[in-house]
Formats: C-alpha cells, sequence, structure tokens
C-alpha cells in the first residue's frame, strides 16, 4: 500500500505538491513547502531533447506564473480566493475550522502582504477552467529563505490529499 500523499487545489483540481518534496505544516492554516533549482530534459513533444533550468516545484507540477500590477491587485484577488473558499468551508460544514481561520487569516496575510515585493506567485495549469462556472483555484504565494531555496506557501484549507499513486496515474 501507498502511503505517499498528493496535494490537490479544491477547486481546480491541480496537483500543487506530494509529500516527497521537503514540507513544513506552519500552523492548521498553512503548508509550506520547499522546492530546489534544477535542471530537467523537457517532455513536451514539441521540446524533445531540450532542458528546463528552474524550481523543481514548479517544473514537476506545471505551474504558471503569475504577475499582479501592484500590491493591491494581488490583495484583492487574493482576498477574492478566500471568499470562495470560505464558501466552500461553510458548504462543507466546517464551521469550527472556518470560525479558527477567520479569526487568524488577516494577521497571517498582513504578513505576506508586507514581503509582495520580494514574492513571486503562482497557479495550476488549470487555474481559470474551461467551464463559465468554474472557480478560480489557489494563488500560491512563493519567496525565498536566506535568498537561496525556495519556498512555497499553500493554504490548507484550499488542499485535499489523494494518493500519489491513484494521482499520478490520472
Amino acid at each position: 500500500m501507498n502511503d505517499d500523499m498528493s496535494y490537490v487545489d479544491v477547486f481546480s483540481g491541480d496537483e500543487f505538491f506530494n509529500d516527497l518534496y521537503p514540507l513544513k505544516k506552519v500552523n492548521e492554516f498553512f503548508i509550506e513547502v520547499y522546492g530546489e533549482i534544477t535542471t530537467t530534459e523537457t517532455d513536451l513533444p514539441d521540446r524533445l531533447g531540450t532542458w528546463e533550468t528552474g524550481i523543481d516545484v514548479v517544473l514537476h507540477n506545471d505551474y504558471r506564473e503569475i504577475v499582479y500590477a501592484s500590491k493591491n491587485d494581488f490583495q484583492k484577488a487574493y482576498k477574492d480566493y478566500v471568499k470562495q473558499l470560505i464558501d466552500y468551508l461553510k458548504a462543507q460544514g466546517r464551521n469550527e475550522e472556518l470560525h479558527r481561520f477567520q479569526g487568524e487569516f488577516q494577521q497571517i496575510f498582513n504578513q505576506f502582504s508586507k514581503k509582495y515585493k520580494d514574492m513571486r506567485f503562482f497557479v495550476g495549469k488549470q487555474h481559470f477552467g474551461p467551464e463559465p462556472d468554474c472557480k478560480e483555484g489557489m494563488i500560491i504565494m512563493s519567496t525565498w529563505e536566506d535568498y537561496q531555496k525556495p519556498v512555497f506557501h499553500y493554504l490548507a484549507l484550499g488542499l485535499k490529499k489523494a494518493d500519489l499513486f491513484y494521482s499520478l496515474g490520472d
């Protein structure tokens, strides 16, 4: 039996990471994943035999970098995602988690907002789904630890666990 887990966005279905990466549960609401700079051969049909250098988490999970015109644009987009997440948690009957989250979110969010200029932002490949009523997925925040190691920050309440073997077989 396989105990390895994959973490999937509850809205887009994108696989964001698995527990084979170094990760840390910061608190009840955030998970950090630590990436590495790597060079890998691309498997894209039109680019076979070429190599890409980048962050392993980004390359292996097909993230899309997203750039915000301003800090206010980022804050609005992230808060819109959080409103969507709150509605999801209410519909799931997860009221106790929701109450704790709402009590702590603003303080945590303010810490990230202060680092805006030093952050990069990513979304999964299905973030803007094809369906008209599709909900946008999570915005992944990325910082650098000691300017050497990329750290990705995920809202834990916006993730669901899936068996890694199963998710890789899709």
